[in-house]
Parts: C-alpha cells; sequence; structure tokens
C-alpha cells in the first residue's frame, strides 16, 4: 500500500514538473534555451520538487516536452493554416500539418520561431510566451506558408521576399522590418551560420 502511494506521489510531482517545465519554456521562447537550462530554473523556482524527483528525472522530463507539441495549440494554428490559406493565398498552398511545438527547431541549440519540413509537409511553430503567442505565433505561421509558397527555407531568397511583401501589402501579420536592408544582411548572416550548423545534419527539410 505504502508502495503505491509513494508510486501516485511520484506521479503527481512528474506532472507538476512537467507544468512547470512547459511554463519555463514559454517564457524563454524567443531565445536560445537548453533542457539543461530548464532544468536548472525548475532548481530555483521549486527546489523541494526538484531534490524530490533528482536532476536525471527532471532532465528528462525537459528533454520530453522539448519533444512534444502543445496539443490545443496544435489545433488552433491547424485552422489558421487553412484560414490563412484561403485569405491570403486563395487557398493555392498544399495541406501541411501544423505543430504548436515546444521546440521548433531541428537543431540542438538553435531556438527557431518556425519550421518547414517540404518532406514531409509539415509547419512547426514554436510555442510561445503567453502573453506574446496571439502576435509572434501568427506571424510564424504566415513566414513559413510563405516558404511553403516558395519553395524555399531562405529568408534572403528574392522570390519569398516578393512573397513577403505581397503578404504584406494584404494586411497579412508581416512586420514591415523584413523590408530593411539592414535587417536582410543581418539574416543572410544568421542564414550562413545555421546552413553550417544544418551540413551532415539528418533534416529532411528541403532546400
Amino acid at each position: 500500500h505504502d508502495e503505491k502511494l509513494d508510486m501516485s506521489r511520484k506521479h503527481e510531482q512528474a506532472e507538476g514538473a512537467k507544468e512547470l517545465i512547459r511554463e519555463i519554456t514559454r517564457e524563454c521562447s524567443g531565445g536560445v534555451v537548453t533542457p539543461e537550462a530548464v532544468c536548472d530554473e525548475v532548481a530555483i523556482r521549486d527546489p523541494e520538487l526538484y531534490d524530490a524527483l533528482g536532476r536525471e528525472l527532471v532532465l528528462a522530463l525537459c528533454e520530453e516536452i522539448f519533444q512534444s507539441t502543445d496539443p490545443v495549440e496544435t489545433v488552433k494554428f491547424q485552422n489558421l493554416f487553412a484560414k490563412f490559406n484561403r485569405k491570403y493565398f486563395g487557398g493555392r498552398l498544399e495541406s501541411y500539418t501544423v505543430l504548436a511545438a515546444y521546440y521548433a527547431s531541428p537543431l540542438p541549440n538553435d531556438w527557431a520561431n518556425g519550421w518547414i519540413d517540404f518532406a514531409k509537409r509539415e509547419i512547426r511553430v514554436q510555442v510561445d510566451h503567453p502573453r506574446l503567442d496571439a502576435i509572434n505565433m501568427p506571424q510564424s505561421l504566415i513566414i513559413e506558408m510563405a516558404h511553403a509558397a516558395t519553395r524555399t527555407f531562405r529568408d534572403d531568397n528574392e522570390e519569398f521576399l516578393a512573397e513577403m511583401w505581397r503578404l504584406w501589402k494584404m494586411g497579412a501579420p508581416v512586420g514591415s522590418h523584413w523590408f530593411s536592408l539592414k535587417w536582410k544582411e543581418e539574416r543572410l548572416r544568421d542564414f550562413e551560420g545555421f546552413l553550417k550548423k544544418l551540413k551532415g545534419s539528418t533534416s529532411n527539410a528541403e532546400l
């Protein structure tokens, strides 16, 4: 009987830790964050819970959350994809599975607000801070849809930028900063660094 109670208590603690991990991950969205960093934050915010579960289990839970998606946000943004497709693309885009991911990038330690995988026909949108997700997540989705329309994941691609300009003029959630020369130069440098990290990876995304 005591053993069952201990197992039940452990399960409750693990579920509580998952909720805290999700909260921390969303708060840190927009900057490079790792399972290890989130694990350290759990230790600071709830040392009793951290000690009860132990670092090994807390870190494993962090890694689990990083590979997971938010089911409610996923349904929301799958529906938003259909709405945006009708409104801004005339329904011409192929069907994509949209996932609201706690970690959207295909690479570790390389935070991304969104990612498109042409081979899997999948778009991953980064789950954002609760106060910002209504703004940032739709922007991330429309950006990846523009990549889908132009069949490139390069942000400095001229055809992609022309598509972003078209979307912006239509009133889509696209920031005007996309069209500044300084920003384009910065994105080009970022992208070259990203390609170096991506080289040799097993990502299914197509250039």
